[in-house]
């Protein structure tokens, strides 16, 4: 357990230790995409697709376990109550791959932390399925960086900071109890990104 932690700690930091603050500059506003949780596996998909200030296009693509993303709606919520839909993203062991001005690299090792701040949702009395969908929206911001593997000694392939906004759709599996009140479980979450809507000025000139 304490290898573990030190090794969770060690690539946590990593990206702020190699990327050096003129490469975290660059912003990525992201336009599509999606992070999905499922409590039945132990798995996050995520991919982050965008344009980055100095005008780069960006892809990125993969995989995290849900033992190292932090998700505080877990367990069990009452009926008739408010659920915020908020979330934290670790992806200090993800893994995939990036795609920057149609260059792709695969075995990436993912580091950065991403909040998903969004809203509340209401959970009924009396569903009327067992399982009910709620949508609330959302917008986050984070640091993304990546290295190529399995060398982490390498010089970084990108580090940026995330921003965007879109749609969490959250899953709820309805729980009846005959002593009282039923109860709700979550099984699953999906952070949808929203493509930004043009300004004014833009759109007149397209």
């Amino acid at each position: 357990m304490r290898l573990y932690n030190k090794l969770r700690l060690t690539l946590l930091v990593l990206p702020l230790l190699l990327f050096s603050s003129e490469a975290l500059g660059d912003t990525l506003t992201v336009t599509s995409g999606q992070v999905t949780f499922q409590s039945s596996t132990s798995l996050v998909n995520f991919s982050f697709n965008g344009t980055t200030t100095s005008g780069s296009s960006v892809q990125l693509q993969g995989t995290t376990s849900s033992a190292s993303s932090v998700s505080p709606i877990r367990g069990t919520f009452r009926v008739g109550t408010s659920v915020n839909l908020t979330s934290l993203l670790f992806s200090d062991t993800g893994f995939g791959t990036a795609t920057i001005d149609g260059v792709t690299t695969n075995r990436v090792i993912f580091g950065g932390t991403t909040s998903f701040n969004a809203g509340s949702v209401f959970l009924p009395l009396t569903p009327d399925t067992s399982t009910i969908t709620l949508t609330a929206p959302f917008t986050y911001s984070g640091i993304i960086a990546g290295v190529e593997g399995p060398n982490q000694d390498v010089p970084p392939l990108f580090s940026y900071t995330m921003i965007g906004n879109g749609t969490v759709t959250a899953t709820f599996f309805y729980v009846f109890s005959p002593n009282g009140p039923g109860s709700y479980s979550v099984v699953g979450l999906q952070y949808n990104t929203t493509a930004p809507v043009p300004e004014p000025t833009t759109m007149l000139l397209l």
